[in-house]
């Protein structure tokens, strides 16, 4: 699919306007340009293309990007640490320190976001009215659209509650919205992701959308739809659907197994169900980049550790800890890295991919639809199933309470560090505040039960009346 991010600065512009202020936005393209833009195949293909584009634009760092949630998400909780410099970043030591305010800039994922919310919505609208596309390749673009667009609503509820829902390209309106209540956005969120699950491919589809692609997984299918209703429904309490939908998953073992532990994050792994495409030049994953430190030690530009809470919570014998943590030594402390994505030497093409969603999780997602179902054995099995493969023993069987410390057991040590997984299994499970008070101590600092959520840009609420800013900020 690579060839198919270069895309003319023609339909660069038009999905790059600045549209980033929910409240002040500038007005639409014109309709004469939408028009040519979504009149052939190709160029409505790249205008979505660029969507992918969006998701990975921004360094890992750069609380923009969806995938920096798997750096400040797990700073926020008890996964990571980092080293203190002369030029230490203020925004790590904030999130570090529970401690974020409405200027500060984790509000920039609320304005990416809202921005490719907005993009998402005009090309549904250009797509919608064109009458000159081939209708496989339109079926394929909306239903891709529906994804991205619920794939930002899911992250945006998760961190801000509720939130506007903006299906509308009218600028003005969407100007003076006020907030959904969070249980109404995920049901929203459903329903484009059914849509989405019912007319997208089933195969990986190369940049022309002709032909499946035998060398990646980087293009929605219906199998992320998949992925991510199942994680939505686990927050309704659809707990059956959860199940249904993980089922297809982890049934389909035509195109998905568990991988070994160094094969999950490779391009095209089996584990894989969607993963972004690298778009370094050297072919080395932003993840890894700021993960690995030197063989010298960690550095202020390389400066995370992680944290004796998380490094607790591996088992003796879990060869988790032995192939996804690193060890670097200073001044005789040895200090332990994420090391999950590995290659830190230039390639071409990359050999590793950021995998959004990916078998292991989706067992331990039906796992917990499964418990919640009132299935205790059923959900050991699942569990049981990502042990086996990190060289545990299994589970005997188990009460729910029991069993709800050993689903958050193996989600720490199997989803760290991945997208904020620890911060939004806290919550979903309901132990975000019996948990966090103890972790903020050993920090110095102290929870508040508020801090569940993230403060919305001040900008936004002074601007608009029916904007109300979250409780504690």
């Amino acid at each position: 699919m690579k060839n198919a991010y270069t895309i003319p600065l023609i339909l660069s512009l038009l999905v790059n306007f600045s549209c980033t202020k929910l409240v002040e936005v500038d007005p639409p393209v014109n309709k004469t340009m939408a028009a040519g833009v979504y009149g052939s195949d190709a160029s409505a293909i790249s205008v979505v293309t660029y969507m992918y584009v969006e998701l990975t634009n921004f360094w890992y760092t750069d609380p923009r990007c969806i995938g920096s949630l798997g750096l400040f998400g797990s700073l926020y909780t008890d996964e990571l640490n980092f080293i203190r410099g002369q030029f230490t970043n203020q925004t790590l030591m904030d999130f570090y320190n529970n401690n974020l305010n409405s200027n500060f800039t984790n509000v920039s994922y609320w304005e990416a976001a809202y921005s490719n919310i907005y993009r998402c919505n005009l090309a549904l609208d250009g797509l919608n009215a064109s009458v000159t596309l081939s209708p496989g390749i339109k079926k394929q673009l909306l239903s891709e659209l529906k994804f991205f667009r619920a794939l930002n609503y899911y992250y945006l509820v998760n961190l801000y509650g509720d939130i506007p829902w903006v299906v509308s390209t009218d600028y003005t309106l969407n100007a003076t919205l006020g907030k959904t209540p969070a249980i109404q956005v995920l049901k929203n969120i459903q329903a484009d992701l059914r849509d989405a699950r019912d007319q997208l491919s089933a195969n990986w589809l190369d940049g022309t959308l002709l032909k499946p692609s035998t060398t990646d997984r980087f293009r929605v299918t219906t199998h992320a739809a998949s992925a991510l209703l199942t994680k939505v429904c686990l927050m309704t309490g659809d707990w059956e659907e959860a199940e249904t939908e993980a089922d297809k998953l982890i049934n389909n073992s035509a195109q998905f197994s568990l991988d070994s532990l160094n094969g999950c994050f490779l391009v095209n792994s089996r584990e894989c169900i969607w993963q972004l495409q690298v778009l370094n030049s050297n072919g080395v994953s932003q993840v890894a980049d700021i993960f690995i430190p030197p063989s010298t030690g960690l550095t202020e530009n390389r400066p995370f550790y992680v944290t004796p809470a998380l490094l607790n919570k591996f088992e003796p014998g879990d060869l988790r800890k032995e192939n996804w943590l690193g060890t670097v030594t200073m001044q005789n402390v040895v200090f332990y890295y994420p090391y999950k994505y590995k290659v830190i030497q230039p390639s071409t093409p990359a050999k590793e991919a950021l995998c959004v969603f990916r078998l292991g999780d989706i067992y331990l997602c039906r796992a917990e639809a499964r418990m919640r179902q009132n299935k205790p054995d059923l959900a050991v099995e699942d569990i049981n199933a990502v042990r086996r493969r990190a060289g545990l023993q299994d589970l005997g069987s188990l009460a729910i309470p029991a069993l709800l410390n050993a689903l958050l057991q193996e989600r720490s040590v199997e989803m760290f560090t991945e997208f904020g997984a620890r911060f939004l299994d806290l919550k979903r499970l309901g132990v975000i505040n019996s948990v966090m008070p103890s972790v903020c101590a050993a920090k110095g600092v102290k929870w508040e039960t508020w801090k569940s959520l993230f403060p919305i840009k001040i900008q936004d609420v002074q601007r608009n009346p029916n904007m109300k800013q979250n409780e504690g900020y």
